[in-house]
Parts: C-alpha cells; sequence; structure tokens
C-alpha cells in the first residue's frame, strides 16, 4: 500500500515562496534606501551678471588713479548665504565671503577696508540686486592692471550640507 503526502508539497511551496519574496523585498529596499542617499540636491535657481570697468576711479581710494573693476550682480532667484558663494578669476578663488576682512579677497581684490566702498555683498543673505564690487588691486603696486580682457570668472555656490558645488555663471571678461 502506498501512502501518498499531498499536503507536504504545499506547504513547502509556500513557505519557499514566503522566503523568495521576503528576500526580495529585503534587497529591493536596501537598493531603494541607498539611492535616497545619493540623491543630490539641485542648484539654487540664481542669475547673476558679471560686467567689468576699464579705466575707472577708484572706490577704496578716491583721487588716487584709475583701475579695472568686475562688477557681479546677483540679478533673480533663490535667496543665498553668501558664504556659500565663491567668485573664481581664471580657476583661482579671488572672494571667498566665508572669511572675514583681508583674508577674503585674493590677489588681484582690493580689500581696503570694504566698509562703505562695497567691495563685498552688502549683507550675509544675497538677494536680487545685491551686488559685489571687485577692484583690481595690483596697479597700486605695479602700474599694471591685472584683471584683463578674456580672464573667465565664475560664481559658484557650494551646498553646505554635501559639499557639492555648481557654477552659477561662467563668463570671459571684456574689458
Amino acid at each position: 500500500m502506498s501512502i501518498r503526502k499531498r499536503g507536504e508539497s504545499s506547504v513547502i511551496g509556500t513557505l519557499l515562496l514566503v522566503a523568495v519574496t521576503v528576500i526580495a523585498a529585503s534587497v529591493l529596499s536596501v537598493f531603494v534606501l541607498q539611492l535616497g542617499e545619493s540623491t543630490q540636491q539641485p542648484a539654487p535657481q540664481a542669475e547673476f551678471t558679471a560686467d567689468t570697468c576699464s579705466d575707472c576711479a577708484s572706490l577704496a581710494d578716491p583721487g588716487s588713479g584709475t583701475t579695472n573693476f568686475l562688477n557681479i550682480t546677483f540679478t533673480q532667484g533663490d535667496t543665498l548665504e553668501a558664504e556659500n558663494v565663491l567668485v573664481y578669476l581664471d580657476g583661482n578663488v579671488l572672494f571667498d565671503p566665508s572669511k572675514t576682512g583681508a583674508a577674503a579677497y585674493n590677489q588681484p581684490a582690493n580689500y581696503d577696508g570694504a566698509g562703505p566702498n562695497d567691495l563685498r555683498w552688502s549683507s550675509d543673505q544675497i538677494t536680487a540686486g545685491e551686488r559685489l564690487i571687485l577692484e583690481d588691486d595690483a596697479d597700486a603696486d605695479s602700474g599694471k592692471d591685472i584683471f584683463q580682457d578674456g580672464q573667465v570668472v565664475k560664481v559658484v555656490w557650494t551646498n553646505p550640507e554635501s559639499d557639492e558645488s555648481y557654477v552659477l555663471i561662467e563668463q570671459r571678461l571684456r574689458y
């Protein structure tokens, strides 16, 4: 006499199906969580203009002659924390507002107190209409302006939460 065990195959099949489902859900959840962690915060919506002025009267030392200026204006977009917005000239940091005083300016940008002469962002938060005027300081020492036609200026925002950087404007200067 033969005994058939029909119930065992359906129980084993159900257990295997549950085990496969649990494993698939675990793998999928790990993948989704890792994907969520690596999602980048988008760059802020921000528009800048960069204008130049050649042989203009010095803001830092009125009456001392003329110099070249780089005027960067935030025209529209999301409000930005000034300390996260750096200005580069030909790949070198020209202005770093996260530093204070003269340390924020690298040659050839001018510091000279940066108070009433607007050689800095006007507040800690950059909103539409704010501007930064960088004066060429090198001519005082050498008699020759360092801000030159053809140099590339970049305004770069760095995300303080992830250190990701985004170029908000890149422009070749025309003097």
